[in-house]
């Protein structure tokens, strides 16, 4: 199965390889993505509810690691 996350990773990817994509874009792009797999999974068991909750905080938190090192600020 393919996670959400991992649809949007892509789309990052590849949104990436153009250069007018911005972080906001690429964040906007992620969340997006997840709240379409929320909203599919709003009818389901709370089982598979509970694993579409694990896996997107899962990919949301790897993504925000990848992104927080791509940033250029000083640490105080």
């Amino acid at each position: 199965m393919q996670y959400v996350w991992q649809f949007g990773e892509e789309q990052v990817k590849s949104e990436s390889a153009n250069q007018d994509s911005t972080k906001y874009d690429m964040l906007r792009m992620i969340l997006e993505a997840n709240l379409k797999l929320i909203r599919i999974y709003e009818n389901k068991s709370e089982e598979e509810k509970d694993l579409i909750t694990y896996t997107t905080l899962k990919g949301l938190m790897e993504f925000g690691e990848v992104m927080e090192k791509s940033f250029d600020i000083a640490k105080s």
